[in-house]
C-alpha cells in the first residue's frame, strides 16, 4: 500500500518539474528586441523576433531592445576668444545591424557614442561658436558605426566657463 502512493507521488514530482522545465524554456520576443542567447559564459546565439525555445540550465536569455534611443553627447570647442569650453549635445541612435548590435549592446552603444562625439568636435572647429552649426550642417557630423546610425543632432548646452 506505500509504493503506489510513492510511486505516485514521484511521478507527478517528475510531471511538474518537467512542465516548468519546458515553460520555463519558452521566450517570445517583440519586434522591437532580439534575444541574446549565452551558453557557457559566450553569445551562442542572436534570436530574432518571434517565439523561441532555450536550453534551461545550459542557456541564459536575455532579452535586448533595439529601439532608437536618445543619447546625451559632449565635445569639446573654443570660444570666441579661444577659451575652450564644453558643448552638449543630443542625438537619436538608430540600430541598423539588430543581430550584431544585440551580441555586444554596450560596446557598440560606446562606440557610436564616441564616433558621433569626435565627429560633432571636428564639425565645431569648423564653425565658431557665435555662429552654432544648424540642424542642417549638424546632418553632416553624424557618422556611421557598423550596426548603429545617429539622426537628429542637436546642440543642447554650451558651458562657457569650462576649462577641460
Amino acid at each position: 500500500m506505500g509504493e503506489p502512493d510513492y510511486l505516485l507521488g514521484s511521478l507527478i514530482g517528475a510531471a511538474l518539474l518537467v512542465l516548468l522545465l519546458a515553460i520555463g524554456s519558452v521566450r517570445r520576443v517583440s519586434r522591437d528586441r532580439r534575444l541574446r542567447v549565452t551558453r557557457r559564459g559566450r553569445v551562442h546565439a542572436v534570436k530574432p523576433p518571434g517565439t523561441h525555445l532555450i536550453i534551461p540550465l545550459l542557456d541564459d536569455a536575455l532579452s535586448v531592445s533595439v529601439a532608437p534611443r536618445q543619447v546625451d553627447l559632449w565635445a569639446r570647442a573654443h570660444g570666441p576668444d579661444g577659451e575652450p569650453v564644453l558643448v552638449q549635445a543630443r542625438a537619436t541612435l538608430h540600430v541598423t545591424d539588430p543581430d550584431a548590435f544585440a551580441a555586444d549592446p554596450d560596446a557598440s552603444l560606446d562606440a557610436a557614442r564616441t564616433a558621433v562625439e569626435n565627429a560633432l568636435e571636428a564639425c565645431l572647429t569648423t564653425h565658431p561658436l557665435t555662429d552654432l552649426p544648424d540642424e542642417t550642417t549638424l546632418a553632416h557630423c553624424t557618422p556611421r558605426t557598423p550596426d548603429i546610425e545617429a539622426t537628429d543632432l542637436k546642440i543642447t548646452a554650451v558651458d562657457l566657463h569650462h576649462t577641460p
